[in-house]
């Protein structure tokens, strides 16, 4: 249970870090354009034609829109010892309480998807963004997937957020 817990402060600094530089206004035509796939280390989305790849130390890979950002994290079963015996609620709930002191949302189910929610100051752009982080149990690691935005643009990016998490999908470990 040692492993677990270093594993999971490992998730909370990387929580943390997230932020993207985005413009104010909301970017004209993204949420209306057609999806294109977008795939690394088993994890495939469907994504607005906008979105570009983008390295970020700590992450998987990363997706960059004017006005919103994508952060992937995968975490393989092999960090932790007996991590793969987790189901995607329980790891939800351990990511939950390990990033409580910033007040995340009830880890909730919807649409088929285990999420959370909160809100981060992000002192370099002065101003809130508004996280949903998904969780996902794949065959040889979990992955959180944080979508985010300004606060400002969040009402209008949530239910997108909700459909391009729900179009993840996984290829099984050789």
């Amino acid at each position: 249970m040692r492993q677990v817990g270093a594993w999971l402060l490992l998730a909370v600094m990387l929580i943390t870090m997230a932020g993207c530089g985005t413009e104010a206004d909301v970017e004209v035509g993204l949420l209306e354009m057609e999806k294109t796939a977008y795939s690394r280390d088993g994890m495939e989305i469907q994504l607005p034609e906008a979105f570009r790849e983008l390295n970020v130390d700590g992450y998987t890979v990363c997706f960059e829109a004017t006005t919103a950002a994508i952060f992937t994290l995968k975490e393989p079963f092999t960090l932790a010892e007996g991590v793969e015996k987790l189901s995607v609620r329980e790891y939800a709930d351990m990511v939950y309480a390990a990033n409580a002191v910033k007040s995340p949302s009830a880890v909730t189910e919807e649409e088929g998807l285990v999420i959370m929610e909160y809100t981060f100051f992000v002192e370099s752009e002065g101003t809130d963004f508004v996280y949903l982080t998904s969780m996902y149990k794949a065959s040889d690691a979990f992955w959180m997937i944080q979508f985010t935005c300004k606060k400002e643009n969040y009402a209008e990016y949530r239910p997108h957020f909700v459909e391009w998490a729900k179009s993840v999908t996984f290829v099984p470990a050789a």
